[in-house]
């Protein structure tokens, strides 16, 4: 039980911080709106394409480290944590509607 808390811990402070950083560098530069501008895609599913990409991304660097290189668990549990934070953050935002 202790160990997989252990494990699921280095995961979720890296998610956990940089969500945390993401929604305060958004709020400064709006970076956000300006990704969503530059998708080709109809509003109502630009969030499920940022989160599809992120998934990609976490499968891309899983495959690169099993195959290519040798990346520790740890590290990879990290830069899961932070790719995830990102993409959640940012398909949070993206996702919400303006109420008028």
């Amino acid at each position: 039980m202790n160990s997989l808390l252990y494990k699921s811990l280095i995961m979720l402070l890296p998610l956990i911080l940089s969500q945390i950083i993401y929604f305060k560098i958004d709020k400064r530069y709006d970076i956000t709106n300006t990704i969503s501008s530059k998708i080709p895609i109809q509003q109502q599913w630009r969030a499920a394409f940022c989160f599809c990409c992120v998934v990609i991304s976490i499968f891309v660097i899983g495959v690169f480290g099993i195959y290519v290189i040798e990346i520790p668990d740890t590290i990879y549990n990290i830069l899961n944590g932070i790719l995830a934070g990102i993409g959640i953050g940012m398909t949070s935002k993206m996702s919400i509607k303006k109420v008028n």
